[in-house]
């Protein structure tokens, strides 16, 4: 499956995007996005205050700008696709093929603790492949995800 979407980042050749974690909540987030000039998504929540942004480049340095004009954290993350957004999102029916596909349904048990980035705890062997959700925009992690399912 990671090489599946490699492949599909690769093959479409994506330039001109970057992704962003800022310091501000997910209100902020959508407000700042919202009067940014330029497509911008908010793409991970890893908490109430840390969030990640992705889309174009200019709109994610934008909004990078925005919050530290305000002396709170932002830090753009280079890379050339924006990662955990509708646009990738659009790989999901291949992925979802893929998985049903595969000769394994589950995970194996693993030798030592795999942390899922989706998950914020460990991978177990129950968890369903299809489940495991990499490209659903936005990324909710762990335990906060548990506490604000209707975000």
């Amino acid at each position: 499956m990671v090489t599946t979407r490699a492949r599909a980042v690769h093959e479409l050749s994506f330039t001109g995007y970057s992704m962003a974690v800022l310091g501000i909540d997910r209100d902020e987030c959508e407000a700042l996005a919202a009067r940014t000039s330029g497509w911008v998504e908010l793409s991970v929540i890893n908490s109430a205050h840390l969030l990640c942004i992705s889309g174009d480049r200019d709109a994610v340095l934008e909004l990078v700008a925005d919050v530290e004009a305000t002396g709170r954290f932002a830090k753009e993350i280079r890379v050339q696709y924006p990662a955990h957004t509708s646009l990738v999102n659009k790989f999901r029916t291949e992925f979802t093929a893929l998985a049903a596909d595969m000769d394994n349904q589950t995970f194996r048990a693993p030798e030592i603790d795999c942390i899922g980035a989706t998950l914020g705890e460990p991978i177990t062997a129950d968890l369903p492949l299809g489940d495991y959700r990499q490209t659903l925009p936005p990324m909710l992690h762990g335990a906060y995800e548990e506490d604000h399912r209707s975000l």
